[in-house]
């Protein structure tokens, strides 16, 4: 609701007016972590009234401020991405199916080397000639 989404008609390169701020993904992270710690206080109380009420709406409302947080990381990430191409019109390498995919938030291991090359085998040792002859 506070976050302004890229266009659906949106191409590479466009001036992309959205939403860059994690402001409120951050906000509703945070809801969702208070919301889920108190319905685990009250879980743990054997004095709560109500406490399977309380306890699933605190799950539930935590489950909902998590979505819209995971949902705003997703949008501002894929906002700014369109900004910095615009800004530098570079091309994502990526391709886009419908929306723009969210950035890697890791860069995987690069490649073991090769195994050094086996020395090459020893030639046969000369026997030695016998000194009884």
């Amino acid at each position: 609701m506070f976050v302004q989404t890229l266009p659906d008609n949106h191409q590479r390169g466009d001036h992309a007016d959205c939403t860059t701020s994690r402001a409120m993904p951050a906000i509703d992270t945070t809801l969702a972590l208070i919301d889920a710690g108190t319905a685990a206080y009250v879980a743990g109380r054997s004095d709560a009234t109500n406490k399977t009420l309380a306890v699933t709406t605190g799950f539930l409302a935590s489950a909902v401020w998590a979505s819209s947080a995971l949902w705003g990381y997703l949008e501002t990430s894929a906002c700014q991405e369109a900004k910095d191409d615009a800004d530098t019109g570079l091309l994502s390498p990526r391709p886009i199916l419908g929306r723009r995919q969210p950035p890697l938030l890791w860069s995987p291991p690069p490649p073991a080397p090769p195994p050094p090359a086996a020395p090459p085998p020893a030639p046969p040792a000369a026997s030695a000639p016998d000194a009884g002859d």
